[in-house]
């Protein structure tokens, strides 16, 4: 029986590491949240621009340059397709931010 105390106290241990990580991960979040809202306000800013320019909102050649050079800067954690997958989201979330911004102001210009 005494080989299961060291059991049960790493057991604690491992718990206290998880949530000290969780909370590491609950910190890094916010962080990213405050990012992404910095990020929005000038993607809306660019597309502000755009639109008074009767330019194009979505460009998806920039798009495909911005995840090509991000994932040059990878450190391989996450593979290219993942990281797309992560700004094509972001991306979405920008041109939702545009649409509600717009409200029905802004016509894509014939090409």
């Amino acid at each position: 029986m005494p080989e299961r105390q060291p059991l049960l106290a790493d057991l604690e241990s491992g718990r206290e590491a998880i949530a000290l990580l969780r909370r590491n991960i609950d910190e890094i979040n916010i962080e990213l949240l405050r990012l992404l809202e910095q990020r929005g306000a000038l993607a809306l800013n660019i597309m502000r621009l755009k639109n008074s320019s009767g330019l194009a909102l979505h460009d998806r050649a920039r798009e495909a340059a911005m995840i090509a050079e991000l994932a040059t800067h990878s450190r391989g954690l996450y593979d290219e397709g993942e990281i797309a997958a992560v700004f094509h989201a972001i991306f979405e979330a920008s041109r939702a931010l545009a649409a509600r911004s717009f409200a029905g102001r802004y016509r894509e210009p014939a090409s």
